[in-house]
């Protein structure tokens, strides 16, 4: 199933119907924006485990969320306040991960939407030059040590200085996936907040 933005689809449609000629920047104008909702219906219960980030500093065992940098060094710290996990570069490493993995088994062959929402305080982080800039969500699927999707920052914004933004990333898990991850990825100088994390099959 491939999933389109709503403007978009009209777009099909009136073009189905000979419209398009009449109305000329219409396309690039649905494509380009990012505040267009998607017509996919999730279906079923939100699969993300902890969605408060209130076990963040439980025991590692109780934790349903793990964090991971560039190297042992850190050079991030991590603060949860009220549902809002706030992730923030104080060295020079240039990247950290918070995730947790899914059960690919009900996911493999499927369209899901991960979502949440995220506040950037974001500046360009001199140690990263051959990395993209950035912040924000990632979803990663593999079949044994072969990584088979790779969805990193696929969204607007992902860089800059924002308030509080919805962002969604709509992707098929490939057939035959063993590992699905979920989280979000600071690659850049500042900061980022997230809450509300959503991953959902779609209808």
């Amino acid at each position: 199933m491939i999933c389109m933005p709503t403007g978009i689809k009209a777009f099909s449609r009136l073009f189905a119907r000979g419209c398009a000629t009449v109305l000329p920047g219409l396309f690039a104008t649905l494509v380009s924006n990012p505040t267009l909702a998607s017509e996919c219906k999730t279906v079923g219960e939100n699969l993300v485990l902890d969605t408060a980030f209130a076990s963040f500093d439980a025991p590692y065992s109780q934790r349903k969320w793990h964090s991971s940098e560039h190297t042992t060094k850190r050079s991030f710290t991590y603060t949860v306040e009220d549902g809002v996990l706030t992730i923030e570069q104080v060295a020079t490493e240039p990247w950290a991960v918070v995730s947790q993995t899914v059960d690919a088994r009900g996911l493999a062959g499927k369209s899901v939407k991960y979502s949440a929402q995220i506040k950037l305080d974001l500046t360009p982080a001199p140690r990263s030059a051959n990395l993209k800039n950035g912040g924000g969500l990632l979803l990663w699927a593999k079949k044994g040590s072969r990584l088979l999707l790779d969805s990193t920052m696929e969204h607007e914004p992902y860089m800059g200085t924002s308030d509080w933004v919805d962002v969604e990333v709509v992707k098929k898990i490939p057939k035959g996936v063993t590992f699905v991850e979920l989280g979000f990825i600071h690659q850049a100088g500042g900061k980022i907040a997230v809450r509300k994390p959503s991953l959902f099959l779609l209808d």
